[in-house]
């Protein structure tokens, strides 16, 4: 009687994983140390905030209103941008762990690839794998020098606001020359410790890349666990080593391509 078994299979998504040595290697460590720098700056933005946002409330309350509503629309445009450059570098680490890769493969089999002549093979690989990094590195380039161009005009702009929202109080004498500098001095401050996120964008960008990376690492870890053999002839035991399957495998000379 034919014996039925159940094999056991890694999830989808282990098969599709790409360098996890250079995610274990780097990406970890980028993820910690740059999350532990963004943790302490955020905590003393919460401080220079608690510190400064009560003097502008009393010097004026439209003021802190203004500034809230300033801050908000200028994070939510930069957070647009900065979730395209977080996109574009997990792409860029991606590439270069792809290229460094292919590096290293040339140089451990550089013996067996001149044997079998695939020199020219291996080097077109090679400048399609660079060529690509580049692209992305100059699509990089780009997405973070209008971050920091948004960024910049978003300072410039913002430094104007308090003189235009308490001119109207100063001129009628309701505010003095002290408090309106004051009020500038704190809304600078108070603008500083809400706009954390857009100063701080290109390091968010890659912390989310870095975690991103590292996510589909540890989901590609998480397999399922073994089912037994069952069998009609035999009383049930268990499989000590899962099955190997090949599906439509071919091996090709790399030199000429023949099979």
């Amino acid at each position: 009687m034919a014996r039925t078994t159940t094999t056991w299979r890694p999830e989808p998504q282990a098969w599709g994983i790409d360098n996890p040595d250079q995610r274990i290697a780097d990406d970890i460590q980028r993820a910690v140390f740059s999350s532990t720098d963004l943790f302490f700056g955020f905590c003393t933005s919460l401080l220079s905030l608690a510190a400064y946002v009560l003097v502008l409330f009393q010097i004026s309350g439209l003021l802190v209103l203004t500034l809230l509503v300033a801050t908000v629309l200028g994070n939510g445009v930069i957070v647009q941008l900065v979730r395209r450059l977080a996109a574009l570098g997990f792409r860029q680490q991606s590439l270069e762990a792809d290229f460094r890769f292919a590096l290293m493969h040339v140089r451990s089999h550089g013996e067996s690839i001149a044997f079998l002549r695939g020199e020219a093979r291996e080097a077109r690989g090679l400048r399609g794998r660079f060529a690509r990094v580049l692209l992305n590195f100059e699509r990089v380039i780009r997405w973070r020098v209008l971050v920091e161009q948004g960024t910049g005009l978003y300072g410039f702009l913002m430094q104007f606001v308090p003189y235009l929202v308490l001119s109207g109080a100063y001129f009628s004498g309701r505010v003095s020359l002290g408090q309106l500098t004051v009020g500038s001095i704190a809304f600078g401050q108070v603008q500083a410790a809400l706009s954390f996120l857009i100063v701080r964008a290109d390091d968010f960008s890659s912390l989310f890349a870095s975690l991103h990376r590292i996510g589909e690492l540890r989901g590609a870890m998480v397999t399922r666990p073994r089912k037994p053999a069952v069998s009609m002839a035999a009383p049930r035991r268990a499989v000590d080593s899962p099955e190997l399957e090949l599906h439509q495998l071919s091996v090709s000379d790399p030199g000429a391509a023949r099979p």
